[in-house]
């Protein structure tokens, strides 16, 4: 029960406390930063639990109505291998608060030992609007062939463009690609695959902020996502031109420990394990309202979509 979770945490914290206080007495910096951020985040899960309802419709119909969603947060630990030594750990904190369908997927690959045994590539590629494009190299994780095959259908599942974007006297609107669709929406999402900015509204996250992870999807293919994900290292591009990637990707987690790690990775690095934490996975909801032809009908819309920009 809600309850029994809170008192679990409640406990979580406490204990983080005391150690952030021991670390403190011996002036050890680094633990006494490590514990204040595990503590941090032990009173985020807490402060979960006071949200009555989840604050967005996710869609419940249409073309990607069948796939996973995170009504919350989840913490994932990744560890990374280089040749026969292990590199060392990095943990995301999954947030469905800012993108519930990416973050779910984000888990249910997770969780199906997806990412397990996937090396790391560097990728180059070319941000912004064709005006101003800049290039850039980042780290990319999760790359297998073309992606993600659900095997309750055999098709490959992919991810829409999903943002949760501020607009001047409004609260903010969970949106997709390519036409802004709103939780409210019940059209079909894959309709139009390239993606129109918005002109009178910005992105809730934008890459600015240090530690984000998001999804990567191929030139001009919003809604193409399936697996790979990828954040920025301070090698990645320009600060001043990071601006370029808010809006065209979709952030669903930050880094919240081995940022050093994830800054050294190199491309053959390997995944040597994935680890969902026990009250984060009880904030992934699958398949909910979506019949079997409704799946049917949107891995087809995702296969096509695959199929044509292969083509470009």
């Amino acid at each position: 029960t809600k309850a029994e979770r809170c008192e679990v945490m409640i406990e979580n914290l406490r204990d983080e406390i005391i150690q952030l206080i021991i670390a403190t007495n011996v002036f050890n910096k680094t633990l006494a930063l490590e514990k204040q951020q595990d503590a941090l985040l032990a009173l985020g899960y807490i402060g979960e639990l006071l949200v009555k309802e989840f604050p967005y419709k996710v869609p419940s119909r249409g073309t990607f109505a069948y796939l996973p969603r995170l009504l919350g947060r989840a913490k994932v630990v990744f560890r990374i291998k280089r040749g026969n030594n292990i590199l060392g750990d990095i943990t995301i904190i999954a947030d469905g608060y800012t993108a519930p369908i990416s973050a779910g997927c984000f888990i249910d690959l997770c969780v199906r030992n997806f990412y397990t045994g996937l090396p790391v590539k560097d990728e180059r590629k070319r941000f912004g609007p064709t005006s101003e494009y800049v290039p850039g190299t980042v780290n990319v994780l999760g790359s297998y062939k073309e992606g993600f095959y659900d095997p309750l259908t055999a098709k490959l599942r992919t991810i829409p463009l999903e943002i949760i974007r501020l607009e001047k006297g409004s609260p903010p609107k969970l949106t997709y690609a390519a036409t802004g669709l709103s939780e409210s929406s019940t059209t079909d999402m894959s309709a139009q695959e390239s993606f129109i900015p918005y002109v009178t509204s910005k992105p809730l996250l934008t890459f600015d902020t240090p530690g984000l992870v998001a999804f990567n999807h191929p030139d001009r293919k919003a809604n193409g996502a399936s697996a790979e994900f990828f954040g920025l290292s301070p090698e990645s591009m320009e600060a001043d031109s990071r601006y370029l990637l808010d809006g065209e990707y979709a952030p669903f987690g930050y880094i919240v420990r081995g940022y050093d790690i994830f800054n050294s990775l190199q491309p053959g690095d390997v995944i040597e394990s994935t680890t969902v934490d026990g009250f984060g996975l009880m904030n992934l909801v699958k398949l909910k309202k979506s019949s079997f032809g409704e799946v049917v009908q949107g891995t087809e819309a995702a296969s096509k979509m695959t199929s044509s920009s292969s083509l470009i």
